[in-house]
């Protein structure tokens, strides 16, 4: 038994279509992760004070409670961030198979097809004084 082949449509996208729809949409969730990020972060900022004074006097269960709300969230945003990556690598290795199998029956992609997996950015140490990210981060205002 075979894999059952879907037919063709004419309203069905191209291939390098659906490759940056699959981009923008990974671009799309990470904006919206670091959004979530900078409003908790503003929270954290309420909550603790501009002089670390913490302005509304919690008690020490309520520091606590906002401790483990913090925590939880930044383990939920990981590991979204984490399928994201996850995501994108699926995209790349598809791009990727795609580009190479073209290329074994002969064919060779047309001047304007965007090869993605020449232009991923690896970072291999994150921490060294010289790195600089190809882009700036959202404060937001």
């Amino acid at each position: 038994m075979s894999m059952p082949e879907i037919p063709e449509q004419p309203h069905r996208p191209q291939f390098s279509e659906v490759i940056i729809d699959l981009l923008e949409s990974i671009a799309l969730e990470e904006i919206a992760l670091s959004h979530l990020i900078h409003s908790e972060a503003k929270k954290i900022k309420a909550f603790i004070g501009g002089q670390l004074d913490f302005p509304t006097n919690p008690t020490n269960q309520e520091i606590e409670n906002f401790n483990q709300h913090i925590q939880k969230l930044v383990d939920i945003t990981v590991m979204k961030d984490w399928l994201l990556y996850r995501k994108l690598e699926g995209v790349i290795h598809l791009s990727s198979q795609r580009t190479r199998k073209g290329q074994k029956q002969g064919h060779q992609p047309k001047e304007d097809t965007y090869d993605f997996h020449h232009d991923i950015y690896e970072f291999d140490d994150l921490e060294s004084q010289d790195h600089h990210f190809p882009f700036e981060f959202y404060d937001g205002e």
